[in-house]
């Protein structure tokens, strides 16, 4: 409802633009349309129409002003001189001191970058100086703790219910042992069975065992070419008189160098690696293995990044990425939800129907349905001139019989004061009062504003949505979707908030300021339906693969997933926080500044999928695939 009143103001300030845009020079016509290209909302076009008229207005006085001045210089042009300027010579001041500061020639052109890029940064974010990174890590890592203890109260919460639940079914004589059903272990998912003691964080751990008991051969063969190349390089090691007894859970980088490092590996963590054909080249600190030292920028040019400016760029890059500003919004996003949690419990659905015909309104409300015959008739009774203004300009001045009938005592609009208003007043004065309006708007004096209704408490089953992005852009509060396929149903500001997902896939449905909040997915695949400016919030989801689904600005917050791969899915400014990774791996798909922060991965591959200005910071992992992949200032 917000989306249509807003663009049925837009169109009648586009219309009344037409006009003036007949009176406008081509600057001014090129300035409004560029202005208009980027208005995003009512108010800003509102705002454009405005500066247009100004500059209408300032067209026609400066082209007056010019022909009087043109008057005016022919008439004197005889009657004066040709007189001689004189030109003073500028007096110049030489300052003398005892010294001069110069500008330091020590500092290296990737120092001098970042403190531009800093600047920049400080200048967008409006901010005096940027947090340390260290700083910003530790606070993820409290709020982290913080929410896996609030996790376990509420599974200890559920355990005691459900041993509440059991004790009903037992007999008087006695307890029984209860003896829980190992996992299944078959196929190729066998081979990676052991890897849940390397699983540090519970919520995946259980979300991993959950999975490996349930794969189906489709899934299982998702992690066949993962196979193939640790197998194949482990027996070329075996061949080679190498010892591989503590192979599987080693994390194996083929032909995937590391360029211009941020940081050096942990020695303990080199010791879990296998580097073929992938070293650490013209890293950006002097520490490391003897390659990655002997290759710095430091040997090589016998100076390069100090430890200060290293700290300066992870600070830029933390802050660029936005690692800061997810935290904080998941924060806030956190407190919202909670606010209308406690708000849904208190009501019932709404009942308000998303779509309208003629037919459904008929049966459901017969009074509404007499607003869609009025229109009807009002049709039928347009006049030569007004059809003529519609065609030219796209609107035009009902007349008095027309007013009577849309706004007279058997309409449902029925407005006494407004026909006395506009049935005296000319077709000038009321041009007036439009763009009166219009200034009001762009000035915030007048908004257009309709509330929008959420989908609060109302389960979604078994319901496809087909072309259906009103559907889709309502937010979604405490209501289950199952089965619900989105096919061509783009959505904006459909939030989706404790309203857990189960067999949804999303097909050609863009998603732009959508929040994924509290909300646990299964078997969700997005396919073709790029994501934007979409936070996912202590979300975790099992078996939801990406495929040809491009992503900028969607941070993974505290949202373990597991069978999650992105197969040819491009994504940027997309940083994982606290989102640990299991059997995800990632298929020819290029990532540009999204850093992962306590967000370690584990069974898991970058195929052909190069990378930058993403590192990885306190998140490590365990049989982790690297091939084809070469990273830069990661």
């Amino acid at each position: 409802m917000q989306h249509w009143t807003d663009q049925a103001f837009s169109g009648l300030m586009a219309a009344v633009a037409t006009r003036r845009l007949n009176l406008a020079n081509k600057y001014n016509k090129k300035k409004h349309e560029k202005c208009a290209g980027k208005a995003m909302d009512v108010k800003s076009h509102a705002k454009c129409l405005v500066e247009l008229e100004n500059d209408v207005v300032s067209s026609r006085w400066l082209k007056r002003k010019k022909y009087f001045d043109q008057k005016k210089f022919n008439a004197s042009k005889h009657n004066n001189t040709i007189q001689i300027l004189h030109r003073t010579k500028r007096s110049l001041k030489i300052k003398n001191a005892k010294s001069y500061e110069l500008k330091s020639h020590f500092d290296s052109p990737f120092a001098l970058i970042t403190k531009h890029l800093t600047d920049t940064v400080k200048i967008l974010k409006k901010k005096d100086k940027l947090s340390k990174w260290q700083d910003i890590i530790a606070r993820i890592k409290n709020e982290t703790a913080l929410m896996k203890k609030r996790k376990q109260v509420e599974k200890l919460q559920r355990k005691r219910i459900g041993v509440f639940q059991k004790a009903k079914n037992l007999s008087y004589s006695g307890s029984r042992e209860i003896r829980r059903k190992p996992p299944r272990k078959s196929g190729q998912l066998g081979n990676f069975a052991s890897m849940e003691k390397y699983i540090e964080d519970g919520e995946l751990r259980e979300m991993y065992e959950q999975k490996a008991a349930n794969m189906t051969e489709e899934e299982e063969l998702m992690m066949v070419p993962v196979d193939i190349i640790r197998k194949a390089v482990k027996l070329g090691l075996s061949l080679g008189g190498h010892n591989t007894s503590e192979f599987a859970k080693k994390t194996v980088k083929l032909i995937s160098p590391r360029f211009m490092s941020l940081l050096p590996d942990d020695e303990e963590l080199k010791k879990d690696e296998l580097d073929i054909l992938s070293p650490s080249l013209f890293s950006l600190h002097d520490s490391g293995t003897d390659i990655e030292k002997n290759t710095s920028f430091a040997s090589l040019l016998g100076r390069g990044m100090s430890s200060q400016d290293s700290q300066n760029f992870l600070d830029l890059l933390v802050e660029a990425t936005g690692v800061a500003e997810a935290v904080e919004d998941a924060e806030q996003k956190l407190v919202d939800a909670q606010r209308k949690k406690d708000d849904a419990m208190g009501r019932g659905p709404d009942g308000q129907p998303i779509y309208f015909t003629k037919e459904n309104i008929t049966e459901r409300f017969p009074s509404e349905a007499k607003k869609i015959e009025i229109f009807e008739e009002l049709d039928k009774i347009y006049t030569v001139e007004q059809l003529k203004d519609m065609n030219q300009t796209g609107y035009s001045v009902l007349t008095p019989k027309q007013m009577q009938l849309v706004y007279g005592k058997q309409s449902p609009f029925n407005n006494p004061k407004l026909l006395g208003v506009y049935n005296n007043m000319t077709r000038a004065e009321i041009d007036r009062a439009i763009h009166s309006t219009i200034k009001n708007v762009a000035e915030e004096k007048l908004k257009f504003e309709v509330r929008q209704k959420d989908i609060v408490l109302s389960p979604i089953v078994a319901t496809p949505l087909i072309n259906s992005p009103e559907i889709t852009s309502q937010p979604l509060i405490l209501s289950p979707a199952v089965l619900v396929p989105l096919i061509q149903s783009p959505a904006v500001f459909g939030a989706v908030i404790i309203s857990p997902w189960l067999f949804v896939p999303v097909i050609l449905s863009p998603r732009l300021l959508s929040p994924v909040i509290l909300t646990p997915f299964v078997f969700a695949p997005l396919i073709l339906s790029p994501l934007a400016l979409v936070p996912v919030i202590l979300s975790p989801g099992i078996f939801n693969p990406f495929v040809l689904t491009p992503m900028a600005l969607c941070p993974f917050i505290l949202s373990p997933q597991v069978m999650t791969p992105l197969i040819l899915t491009p994504f940027v400014l997309t940083p994982l926080i606290g989102t640990p990774l299991a059997l995800s791996p990632l298929v020819l798909s290029p990532f540009v500044l999204s850093p992962q922060v306590l967000s370690p991965q584990y069974v898991t591959a970058f195929i052909l999928s190069p990378y930058a200005l993403s590192p990885a910071i306190e998140s490590n992992g365990a049989m982790v695939t690297v091939f084809g992949s070469p990273s830069w200032l990661s």
